[in-house]
């Protein structure tokens, strides 16, 4: 005890800049402390890391976390606060990470301008004003250009795909207050700003911005008119039409090694009419695609331009298509995905007649046929409105391909896109990674109803009997019904398919093995295991190893 003593008062008359003594039930300790500016550096080491926590928490929340489960509201308490966090990370970035603090904040001042001027969240003045000026000073280009941006770059983190999703929201009549407290006016300094700030994204270098900003302009649409001298649809027509005025290849340029690019001069209509197939960008015309038909239906001052104009990106864009050899522009079919849903938007009051023009475009190419009914089909999956369309309008469509084929023309004679066509028209459930930008709102929504397209059905059977691809075609488009519904209504068309061409159909069918195994139990419970063995042999015979066990 008497050591101890002498020990601590040893402690305490050390420098205590220099040492620090800590005392437990273990004993004293003594150590020396680490200078000061080493203390400075490991605090501001620990500061930035918590800034770069900070922003992957952020980027996490408001981008990744809605993709991979339904969309929860964030209080407006919380939103508050983290837009006041991401104005300290513009304000002190990080020195470390890999996350712009620029495209955190547009994501969370994108959320922030949704909530308020959407979902009425009540937030304060400073934060939506800070939330506005975010989104504004993207547009006006203060981010600077992403470095190696071009057409086909996929970023939707992007700060610039942010504020295209959110910058329309200003144009709203219930944003004018807000407008007001930006300019500390009359909201019309802001509204200049709008303007600037959108054609800027609308002119911007990666198609990904302007179909952002394209799909924003819904809700413009779906407010009603409240000004007509000065509409706020006016402006939104503008930037529609602004993001498509570059779609147009001139001469070529010796000096850059490439066509220049051509403005479309007013009218656009005519311009697009005068201008050679294979000069016409199809992708420059997404964005002004997506938002022009929900314009044109969406009675508004707007709507007799926008249907007049959509029409003719619409014969644009399949004049350039079929420019090109197969379908070498649009091999994914996310362009032909925007038309889809275009075509069944203006198709819901009751004209299927823009459908059945671009199906007849296409009668003698194979490729870009497939791709629209596969397109039209994922569309339809999307909306509740679209599903209705399509599940109306697809017995015709089936006829009319059919009708095609006998009148001479050739839709489904192309070697390998022709059997891939003729499998389209029986729809089914669109591969998740096949399309970019989809609009499922939910979950996809399986429209087709097999029972009541039975007669095109048995129409189409003779011309893909033998194919492989119309096969599993068969199988997906059977999906959506019961596994009973699915073996008593689609075996004997199964049958049909497989007994043309037992061969063909053995080498390149994958989901007809599982099916057949799977559906054995409900076979025999309606009475139709006889047609199952029949079918299960033949593939057996052809080389089917699979289905060996279950061969008699």
């Amino acid at each position: 005890e008497q050591q101890l003593v002498t020990v601590r008062a040893w402690a305490s008359s050390l420098d205590r800049d220099t040492y620090q003594a800590r005392e437990t039930p273990d004993g004293l300790y003594i150590q020396s402390r680490p200078p000061d500016d080493i203390v400075k550096a490991l605090q501001s080491e620990k500061e930035d890391l918590e800034r770069v926590q900070e922003s992957t928490r952020l980027l996490v929340r408001y981008l990744i976390e809605p993709t991979e489960r339904p969309a929860e509201a964030i209080g407006a308490d919380e939103l508050a606060a983290d837009l006041a966090t991401s104005r300290k990370l513009l304000e002190s970035p990080p020195s470390k990470g890999i996350h712009d603090p620029w495209d955190v904040s547009a994501l969370v001042a994108a959320a922030a301008l949704e909530a308020s001027l959407l979902g009425g969240a009540d937030l304060p003045d400073d934060t939506l004003s800070f939330a506005a000026d975010t989104v504004l000073r993207i547009g006006e280009g203060e981010t600077g250009p992403r470095p190696y941006e071009m057409a086909e770059t996929l970023f939707e983190q992007g700060a610039d795909r942010s504020a295209a999703r959110a910058l329309p929201l200003l144009l709203l009549p219930t944003a004018a207050p807000l407008r007001a407290i930006v300019d500390k006016a009359d909201g019309g300094t802001t509204l200049e700003r709008v303007a600037r700030a959108g054609v800027n994204l609308a002119h911007g270098v990666a198609g990904e911005v302007r179909l952002h900003l394209g799909r924003a302009l819904d809700r413009v649409w779906e407010t009603p008119c409240v000004d007509k001298r000065s509409c706020h649809h006016e402006m939104g027509w503008w930037l529609a039409t602004e993001t498509m005025r570059d779609c147009v290849l001139g001469a070529w340029n010796p000096d850059t090694g490439r066509r220049n690019v051509v403005i479309l001069e007013e009218p656009i209509t005519q311009s697009l009419a005068n201008t050679d197939d294979d000069s016409i960008i199809a992708f420059r015309l997404d964005a002004a695609i997506r938002a022009l038909a929900p314009a044109a239906l969406a009675n508004i001052c707007v709507s007799e331009r926008a249907h007049v104009l959509l029409l003719a990106l619409l014969a644009a864009q399949r004049r350039s298509l079929l420019s090109h050899k197969r379908n070498q522009m649009d091999a994914r079919g996310s362009h032909t995905l925007v038309s889809a849903r275009a075509l069944l938007t203006l198709a819901q009051p009751g004209d299927d007649a823009t459908i059945h023009e671009h199906i007849h475009a296409y009668a003698d190419n194979s490729a870009l046929l497939d791709t629209l009914l596969r397109a039209l089909s994922a569309a339809a999956e999307e909306t509740p409105d679209r599903a209705a369309t399509a599940r109306r309008v697809w017995p015709k469509i089936v006829r009319h391909v059919l009708d095609l084929k006998g009148s001479g023309r050739a839709p489904l004679e192309d070697r390998h896109y022709g059997n891939t066509a003729l499998a389209a028209l029986m729809p089914g459930p669109a591969y998740e990674t096949r399309y970019l930008y989809r609009e499922v709102q939910d979950s996809p929504i399986g429209w087709w109803e097999p029972l009541a397209l039975r007669s095109e059905v048995e129409a189409w059977l003779p011309v893909a009997a033998g194919r492989a691809e119309c096969v599993d075609q068969l199988v997906r488009f059977l999906s959506v019904l019961a596994s009973e519904d699915q073996v008593a209504t689609g075996l004997t068309w199964i049958s049909a398919l497989v007994l043309a061409n037992p061969a063909s159909i053995a080498r390149r069918s994958f989901l007809l093995p599982t099916w057949l195994i799977e559906g054995r139990s409900a076979a025999e419970r309606a009475n139709l295991l006889a047609t199952w063995q029949e079918v299960v042999d033949a593939l057996v015979v052809a080389g089917v190893t699979r289905l060996a066990p279950y061969s008699e």
